[in-house]
């Protein structure tokens, strides 16, 4: 079994993947230890990896080490640094030392072998772009290289931002409670989630059900908000346009000039 070369992220490292698997996760021992998942790679030297993961019961990130090129992996061991089980990015700078870019929050309580939420408000959570974040590069880096210091310079400007966060998942984490808004990283990344939930088509009528949702513009001195969904044109004059979108927009708008006289 053979381990080719990947493009790294780092000007000197590499990443490694399994012929046989195709999968760079697939190297690592987290089917034993379901608490660890999603490695972030970096390789200190020639043969010599480590593998930063995320860690279920969202308590601290887990830390694996290789030292024969990827063949076999160490159990993962819980490092002092938390997780929120959310996304970890590591990369291995000119100096030879490693930086991790990770959420600093976890659970104050946590239960071995148990998945769970830190219960700690996050009001803003960032999308990533690419699938997975980027896998730690290896399927885009604009995670680690523009998303995860945006969030940084949010966070140093007092904004509880966490990130980034698989697409794939973070929707159903907002709808679940677990944050107050999405920041999405182009149109339909959020229209998608948005559309799924409040646009409602009634099968047996023909007919739409429900058309929910707010289109709010920032940075105006104004409060803007309008319908989400198109012009319609095709409805005119027939009697069937729903108007529950655009009550909703007056509806926030309202909200939002009350909040600003307050």
């Amino acid at each position: 079994m053979t381990y080719p070369k990947l493009p790294g992220l780092t000007r000197d490292g590499t990443l490694y993947q399994n012929d046989e698997m195709g999968t760079v996760e697939a190297l690592l021992p987290t089917g034993g230890y379901p608490t660890a998942h999603a490695p972030a790679m970096v390789e200190l030297e020639p043969g010599h990896l480590v593998a930063f993961m995320r860690n279920r019961e969202a308590y601290r990130i887990h830390r694996s080490e290789s030292f024969d090129w990827g063949e076999s992996w160490g159990e993962p061991k819980p490092t002092p640094l938390p997780n929120n089980n959310s996304s970890i990015s590591a990369i291995k700078l000119r100096s030879g030392r490693v930086a991790i870019a990770y959420n600093p929050t976890c659970t104050p309580d946590p239960h071995p072998g148990k998945a769970a939420w830190p219960g700690l408000r996050c009001p803003v959570a960032v999308a990533g772009l690419n699938p997975h974040c980027g896998e730690n590069g290896l399927f885009g880096t604009e995670e680690i290289q523009e998303i995860t210091p945006a969030i940084l310079a949010a966070k140093a400007e007092g904004i509880n931002a966490i990130g980034p966060i698989p697409p794939d998942s973070v929707f159903s984490e907002a709808l679940g409670g677990w944050y107050d808004i999405v920041v999405c990283m182009y149109h339909d990344q959020g229209h998608i989630p948005l559309k799924t939930v409040g646009f409602v088509y009634d099968r047996e009528k023909q007919a739409w059900k429900a058309v929910e949702g707010v289109n709010v513009t920032l940075g105006l001195p104004i409060i803007r908000t309008s319908v989400d969904h198109g012009t319609g044109f095709a409805l005119a004059g027939k009697g069937t346009s729903n108007e529950l979108s655009l009550v909703n927009a007056i509806d926030y708008a309202t909200r939002m000039a009350n909040g600003r006289k307050n």
